[in-house]
């Protein structure tokens, strides 16, 4: 894991722990913060209830939200990434957002007619997912007001805990209708048969005033919890209190005191393990496990074939943006990874330029055989490095080299020579690809092996279409909207078109036909941007404001940069000022509003790895053409936005240990060239303590190749840059 970023889950019951989440939130938490910043590690809070009003949302779609952070945190973030709070309270058990078919029939079939007639105002069948589902629709109307919405709630609630038990329902299936929002949180963090003990931290209060008046399936619920803990042997991270006048000052000292002292734990862990780390996972985070590589299996076989093959010369691989040559790339590098050294564009900040490419791809090659060299690349060796790295691979030895996405590098244009050479050794193959044709000239056919990648024809798409939704569990079961997808696949699709046209319906019902599609990838990249305020029920300004700081930043945004940053615009301020659901006194935005436009938003954006940070990036290059052709002046605004925000940072986020500001120096230099802020520029390149951080953070050869990019626009001296 290159994740030095602990994002740890809160879970407790609603209204009862108001007081233990504001002392956390005001004061402990910024205390783990910032002694995690003089490690050279973050801290950060994911607590869905600290500044929300009410439990329950509009959208109907809370557990769905609180569960994908438990497992975000338990599977992606350092331990400990959750933080159970339990009293004798059990909590708000939220209805089912979704119902398969065959079981709400069987619940329905032995319903009164009054109780028909509140089923079928609030739940509606859904024929788009394979099987059938109802789904609870959204709350509109009167029933915005939480006091409305509760009394149909209860009801609700009661006639499916009635229909389950008149069915005979044991009690696994009940729960669906009858455990609590905080139960369903701990039992994915905690209790299920895939969660660990080893990630957890647990807190049991006694004796306050609230309490349940049946504390069956609480103290049920803490004899499981504490079961799981001792069985694991983690009953040091499980601890009680009685609820009296110095409660809050123990709590306090009690969860800062075991937060710190797992985190300790699990840095030294790190720190041990850092040498061992694998990139693998990198890319697996870029494609995800998801089964998306679909009839490609001749091109696939050309590359198997190349790869075994006694070709000297190098392949290229080749097509339009989005025809799938990533895709197969990660595909031919699973087969082969014992053998492989690679670089994908855009895995971390290190794969962003050419240089910073082939200096990994030379240090990975010297890794992988064991090879004691000195390496000294820079933009005049570029070729010569690279294939004197080449040369030093014993010659009983094999290996293939995956370079992705050549023509995308930041500095390409300040390439003068191939890089690539064009004659290999033979124990070496070498896979690059590209989609700009204006590079072909580099890369002669007489002189390198070629592979075209085109777009599906008609019939190819219909079932690639069909088998992604598949996978989805979903299908079109409206032949409105199915001559919508005919009328948009008519000339054929890549991969990302037809991917993007899934994304789009999974957000229609079957009932829905206030839908559109496009045959091209960049009109369905902002058709899938506009179904979240169109359709979803986001704010447009909030949407708008978020992808514009995501796509714009070069390296990916944190999460908490962007709770940060959103709050800076008026109309997202106006937004959240006028909605009564929150309630919040910091100056971020309450970490729920994006945690549930990430829900939705999700499948555009992909989660990486920058300097140790887990970042927000676009899933891919389309998204960020087409949002910032299409939304331009939200952009011009973000900019100066995001900008500003790095320029007035601070270098050092612990003064007296110099620990650099990775964040920092990382986005300050591109950011300023891309806008040509050149008064900025030149005092940053001037500050010796800004040009520290810079080398601390490696990143001494993006700031070359953005000096270069400066140098071409000239609009710097070359008197000043030397």
């Amino acid at each position: 894991m290159n994740n030095k970023t602990f994002r740890l889950f809160i879970s407790s019951t609603f209204s009862d722990f108001i007081e233990e989440r504001a002392v956390l939130n005001k004061k402990i938490f910024h205390e783990i913060d910032d002694y995690c910043q003089r490690r050279g590690y973050a801290f950060q809070i994911i607590d869905l209830r600290w500044g929300v009003n009410a439990e329950a949302t509009l959208n109907q779609k809370t557990i769905e939200i609180c569960l994908e952070e438990v497992k975000r945190c338990c599977t992606q973030s350092p331990r400990p990434n959750f933080l159970l709070m339990i009293g004798e309270r059990y909590g708000w058990i939220p209805l089912p957002s979704k119902i398969k078919k065959e079981e709400y029939e069987k619940l329905y079939h032995g319903c009164s007619d009054e109780d028909k007639t509140i089923l079928d105002e609030w739940y509606k069948l859904d024929e788009n997912v394979i099987g059938g589902e109802y789904y609870l629709k959204e709350r509109m109307g009167k029933y915005k007001d939480d006091n409305n919405w509760s009394k149909t709630e209860n009801s609700l609630s009661d006639i499916l805990v009635s229909a389950g038990k008149r069915c005979g329902f044991n009690s696994n299936k009940m729960l669906k209708f009858t455990s609590s929002a905080t139960e369903k949180e701990i039992v994915e963090g905690l209790l299920s048969d895939n969660s660990t003990a080893s990630n957890v931290i647990a807190i049991f209060r006694n004796g306050y005033p609230a309490q349940d008046a049946d504390k069956k399936k609480i103290i049920d619920l803490r004899n499981r919890i504490s079961q799981k803990m001792t069985d694991t042997q983690c009953e040091d991270n499980l601890f009680e209190l009685e609820y009296d006048e110095n409660y809050i000052n123990r709590f306090s000292e009690k969860v800062k005191e075991l937060i710190l002292k797992n985190i300790n734990i699990e840095i030294e862990r790190l720190e041990r393990e850092k040498s061992t780390c694998k990139t693998y996972s990198m890319i697996e985070e870029m494609f995800g496990n998801e089964n998306e590589f679909y009839f490609r299996e001749r091109e696939l076989s050309v590359l198997t074939t190349y790869v075994k093959g006694d070709s000297c010369r190098p392949m290229v691989v080749c097509g339009d943006s989005g025809s799938g040559k990533s895709r197969m790339l990660y595909e031919v590098v699973k087969l082969y990874e014992s053998e492989t050294v690679y670089s994908f564009f855009g895995m971390d900040e290190h794969s962003c330029t050419v240089i910073e490419t082939i200096k990994k791809l030379c240090l990975d090659i010297r890794k992988k055989f064991d090879i004691n060299s000195d390496l000294n690349v820079n933009y005049s060796n570029l070729t010569d490095s690279f294939y004197d790295s080449l040369k030093m691979v014993p010659q009983n030895q094999k290996l293939l080299v995956v370079i992705d996405g050549f023509d995308m590098f930041y500095d390409i244009e300040q390439i003068r020579e191939k890089v690539i050479p064009e004659r290999l050794p033979e124990n070496i193959k070498l896979i690059f690809s590209f989609a700009d044709n204006k590079y072909r000239q580099l890369f002669p056919k007489k002189s390198f092996d070629y592979l075209e990648i085109t777009r599906f024809n008609l019939e190819r798409s219909r079932i690639v279409f069909s088998e992604m939704l598949k996978n989805k569990n979903r299908r079109i079961a409206s032949d409105y909207q199915m001559n919508i997808v005919e009328s948009s696949i008519a000339n054929g699709c890549t991969p990302l078109q037809l991917k993007l046209m899934v994304d789009c319906c999974m957000n229609w019902h079957s009932s829905d036909n206030d839908i559109v599609l496009y045959d091209n990838s960049e009109l369905m990249a902002i058709e899938y941007v506009r179904s979240m305020y169109k359709k979803l029920g986001h704010e447009k300004e909030l949407t708008l404001y978020a992808m514009a700081l995501i796509t714009l930043h070069p390296y990916g945004i944190t999460e908490k940069e962007l709770q940060l940053l959103l709050l800076k615009f008026r109309p997202v301020r106006e937004m959240f000022y006028a909605e009564d659901r929150y309630s919040y006194e910091e100056d971020r935005l309450p970490f729920v509003i994006w945690s549930r436009l990430f829900y939705d938003l999700k499948r555009s954006l992909n989660i990486s790895f920058s300097n140790g940070s887990m970042v927000i990036k676009c899933v891919h290059n389309i998204f960020n053409t087409a949002f910032k052709k299409h939304y331009a002046d939200y952009c011009n605004e973000a900019y100066e936005v995001i900008t500003d925000y790095y320029l007035f940072s601070e270098n050092y986020t612990n003064q007296d240990k110099k620990i650099a500001n990775t964040r920092k120096a990382l986005s300050v230099i591109p950011l300023l060239v891309s806008g040509n802020r050149k008064q900025e520029l030149t005092r940053f390149l001037s500050d010796v303590y800004f040009v520290d951080i810079v080398v601390k953070s490696g990143g001494m050869d993006n700031l070359i190749v953005h000096l270069g990019e400066l140098v071409s626009a000239d609009t710097v001296s070359y008197t000043h840059l030397r």
